[in-house]
């Protein structure tokens, strides 16, 4: 589910990138500031991430293998210019 007001990206799309279509319906400065950080760090081999962005707000949802791959995410994020806050609903799957 996609809070209103919230740009969502699917965790299939942060591995294939954006077509043209999906990232006109998606352009937003700060999604795609989240979006680089996350794609671009070597921390996280899976890359299943929901990311949602509202007004500095950034909600990252998806599964990571440990808890410092959660922080690490966090931490990424938190260094962004213009995030003002973070939900951090990612879940430690230890499979």
């Amino acid at each position: 589910m996609i809070l209103p007001g919230f740009n969502a990206l699917p965790a299939s799309s942060l591995q294939t990138g954006l077509s043209k279509q999906e990232t006109m319906t998606t352009a937003c400065p700060l999604f795609e500031q989240v979006q680089g950080a996350l794609t671009g760090s070597p921390y996280f081999a899976a890359k299943q991430f929901r990311v949602q962005t509202n007004q500095g707000t950034v909600r990252l949802e998806g599964t990571v293998g440990s808890f410092y791959q959660k922080q690490m995410a966090q931490e990424l994020v938190r260094r962004l210019d213009g995030v003002q806050g973070i939900e951090n609903q990612l879940q430690v799957s230890w499979s």
